[in-house]
């Protein structure tokens, strides 16, 4: 069986944190990694050094856990659970038969939001037109992959990326990453057989939305898509006609900086070009290797032929 790590954020050491824990230690395949991420303050109370691993993030931010687990884990998959999430027994075989196709770089399972008696089924994220995340309970809308409560990836598809540059909104880690393996090629499939039950306190955050401006993640999605076709080459012309409208300019001022936008938009688009460039050279000498492979098996046959014929 492949392996896999098993990502488990730490972000505060409550009875959430402590009952996803549990249930990754009893639900966890043989030969799996359960690694904790937290930021250098977690105290190991119950002796599990022997059945954990640890990873210490650069900071108290989401995106800088995930950089952290990521940079940590050595399993074929990476699946990443935050706390509030519970496991049943089983699950990786419907997340593996998912992934069977190599096309398929992110798996998400159907997430069962329980709260104030009543549950929500969801299916993974979608984004407005006008770039706002939102999670969705239609198996069939158009989905760009799992969300951050539960997901995961194939660790040859993150290969190409680079750690997220902490300039992206926590709330958009999981679009983020979605994007960027859809720049590259690969589409996000649900298990069909693998629910996560997230219930209690956690369940009021999952869907939970935090007013903002237009911050970096969510005007990139906004414009065209860009992180589908190049950050920059779509924001050139929509940047000056964006902030030379006072009263657009005035509404985000407080909550943005222009450079910092700017930063976000050069460094995500050099970052993702270079990734599918080097990709692309690396399946193009494949395929060349393949071809040069072929045309020798088959001049050795021709030359077997000759060599009976005389």
């Amino acid at each position: 069986m492949p392996r896999i790590s098993l990502l488990l954020p730490c972000l505060q050491a409550d009875s959430a944190f402590e009952d996803t824990l549990a249930s990754l230690l009893r639900t966890r395949p043989a030969g799996a990694d359960v690694i904790v991420v937290h930021d250098g303050s977690y105290q190991d109370q119950y002796g599990l050094a022997g059945e954990v691993e640890y990873a210490v993030a650069a900071s108290k931010r989401l995106i800088a856990y995930w950089n952290a687990g990521w940079d940590a884990a050595v399993g074929d998959f990476l699946v990443w659970v935050r706390p509030g999430a519970q496991l049943d027994d089983g699950w990786e075989l419907a997340c593996l038969e998912a992934f069977s196709d190599p096309a398929v770089g992110a798996v998400g399972p159907k997430l069962q939001v329980q709260s104030a008696g009543e549950v929500r089924t969801l299916f993974g994220l979608a984004t407005t037109t006008t770039g706002t995340r939102i999670l969705s309970s239609r198996s069939r809308a158009e989905l760009l992959g799992p969300t951050s409560w539960t997901a995961a990836y194939r660790q040859t598809a993150l290969g190409w990326l680079d750690p997220l540059d902490l300039v992206w909104e926590d709330e958009y880690l999981d679009t983020y990453l979605a994007l960027a393996l859809r720049k590259l090629g690969y589409r996000y499939q649900v298990a069909e057989n693998w629910e996560v039950l997230v219930d209690g306190a956690p369940a009021e955050q999952v869907e939970q939305s935090r007013p903002h401006g237009l911050s970096a993640a969510r005007a990139a999605i906004r414009f065209g898509q860009p992180l589908q076709t190049g950050l920059s080459a779509c924001l050139k012309e929509d940047l000056p006609r964006l902030w030379s409208q006072s009263w657009r300019w005035k509404h985000f001022r407080d909550r943005m900086k222009v450079s910092r936008f700017r930063s976000a938009d050069q460094h995500a688009a050099q970052q993702f070009e270079e990734r599918a460039v080097k990709r692309q050279r690396i399946v193009a000498q494949s395929n060349l290797t393949a071809g040069l492979a072929q045309s020798a098996e088959a001049r050795s046959q021709v030359n077997q032929s000759v060599r009976r014929a005389a």
